[in-house]
């Protein structure tokens, strides 16, 4: 099962050969715990099934989510140049099977296939740019347009319906820097105009254009 799931994470058929033979598997309960922050980061992750949330608590005490990964996705990347204390605390929001390649085996794995490398700094790459970008909305854009590009950004299809994701309000106004009240008025008001449904821990996009049009994104 591992070695076939791995197959959902962004990188070479050489370098997911290389990963296979290293890494182990992690599992986890729903809302266990992987790190949290300031904990010793050794290790790599990659998501084969399941949805885990990066957060960090900030200077008045509130959490501040930084994103919610799902399957094929990279994380604790910084290891990789800089074992040290991580920078943000990693939640299982459902069971999740992980994969696990800690700093030895990664050195191990670069002295065997040193022209690997680039390509593992790539990974980092694109995730630094990621969470830039996630920095830049919080800080820059108000709240409808960040609540509009979560809800976009996280939803999906299943079945050829309408995207959906399965976040509480609460989980979704960790994700933007905002309070509950005002995540739920935002929600309610875009229901009542039908560009989505809201349920008990789920969201519907009815109309993903005019989202995207409120998020400020090209159709």
């Amino acid at each position: 099962m591992f070695d076939k799931n791995i197959s959902q994470t962004p990188v070479s058929e050489e370098l997911r050969c290389a990963l296979t033979n290293a890494v182990r598997p992690i599992t986890l309960a729903t809302r266990e715990t992987l790190f949290t922050e300031f904990d010793e980061g050794d290790a790599l992750y990659f998501i084969l099934e399941g949805r885990l949330e990066l957060s960090i608590i900030v200077d008045d005490g509130r959490k501040l989510g930084l994103d919610v990964l799902s399957a094929g996705a990279v994380f604790g990347e910084i290891s990789l140049l800089d074992p040290g204390p991580r920078t943000a605390t990693a939640i299982a929001l459902e069971d999740c099977q992980l994969l696990m390649l800690d700093h030895s085996e990664l050195h191990q794995l670069l002295e065997q296939n040193p022209h690997l490398t680039i390509e593992l700094l790539r990974l980092v790459g694109k995730r630094m740019r990621h969470i830039t970008d996630q920095l830049n909305e919080y800080i820059l854009l108000p709240l409808p347009k960040r609540l509009a590009r979560k809800v976009l950004r996280l939803a999906s299809r299943s079945d050829g319906g309408n995207p959906r994701l399965k976040l509480s309000h609460s989980e979704l106004a960790d994700l933007v820097g905002a309070s509950r009240e005002a995540v739920s008025k935002a929600l309610s008001g875009w229901k009542k105009e039908g560009l989505l449904q809201t349920g008990r821990g789920s969201v519907e996009v009815l109309n993903e254009a005019m989202l995207r049009n409120i998020a400020g994104l090209d159709p």
